[in-house]
């Protein structure tokens, strides 16, 4: 039996939320893998970013390390299981109160922030937090704009180089032809004198 409190096994009866989460969900999970200290055991911590009455805590299976796996990778490997999206520290309209209290709650980027429902809000009696999320839903929003003008102006870009590629090397083959007929032609050359048959002038007499 695991001595820490603080290490919790699935409880009998129905399952938690948490418990139930599919892959869909992932994106509002927090997820931490840690060597437990008096088991000397490889343990995962996962729960709802915003609820701390969703966290559970149990052993590392098999199914952990596939569904989490590059967080699973970043553990193994001793590197920081860092978190993928834009800081909270780097925007400029959360104080950085808010953004240790958010932290606290394992929302640690604007996405994390934005993905965060209402059941969240209501677990974290932190106040302010629905309109922070608003804004961070907008700020996804204009990135989002942002990125689909780059990838059309990208996509441009790449037409207007394949264009170009293609009328230089028309411009060559035209220039090739052009070369070809300008060019004079070559003299025609005298006839070879004709022998008697066999290979030698004939002798005369």
């Amino acid at each position: 039996m695991l001595e820490d409190v603080s290490f919790r096994q699935p409880p009998p009866g129905p399952l938690p939320e948490v418990y139930n989460a599919t892959p869909g969900d992932d994106g509002m999970l927090s997820v931490e893998f840690y060597r437990h200290p008096s088991e000397d055991r490889d343990c995962v911590r996962i729960g709802f970013r915003g609820d701390p009455t969703t966290v559970i805590e149990t052993p590392v299976e098999e199914e952990h390390r596939h569904r989490f796996s590059e967080q699973w990778q970043a553990y193994a490997s001793g590197a920081e299981q860092a978190q993928s999206g834009t800081p909270l520290y780097e925007t400029k309209w959360i104080d950085p109160g808010m953004i240790a209290r958010l932290n606290a709650l394992k929302v640690y980027t604007v996405e994390q922030l934005a993905m965060l429902n209402d059941g969240a809000l209501e677990q974290s009696n932190l106040m302010g937090l629905g309109m922070f999320r608003e804004r961070a839903r907008k700020h996804m929003e204009r990135a989002s704009r942002a990125l689909g003008m780059d990838q059309a102006y990208a996509a441009n870009q790449q037409l207007a180089d394949q264009v170009r590629q293609l009328q230089e090397q028309l411009q060559q083959v035209m220039a090739q032809q052009q070369a070809t007929q300008d060019a004079p032609a070559a003299p025609e050359s005298d006839p070879k004198p004709q022998g008697n048959g066999n290979g030698r002038q004939g002798r005369r007499r």
